[in-house]
């Protein structure tokens, strides 16, 4: 789900909705910044396990997903 980007924090308020809710793997695209993080395990307000990659390489997607997505086109 792409969010747009509003106020001050806005990744954050997404990633601690999605946490509560959990969602069991939360994927945050950064195109101006090139990253993509890979937050899962939530719990509580919260993900325990956070990944950084760079676009342009296959990021692995942990489990329930279980599959590499190719960001080149990122």
């Amino acid at each position: 789900m792409a969010q747009p980007s509003h106020g001050e924090h806005p990744h954050s308020t997404w990633k601690y909705l999605y946490a509560r809710a959990c969602v069991p793997v939360h994927l945050l695209i950064d195109r101006e910044a090139g990253q993509v993080t890979v937050c899962a395990s939530p719990e509580d307000d919260d993900y325990t396990t956070k990944s950084s990659y760079r676009t342009g390489l296959a990021v692995p997607l942990p489990a329930p997903l279980g599959f590499d997505l190719d960001t080149a086109e990122f």
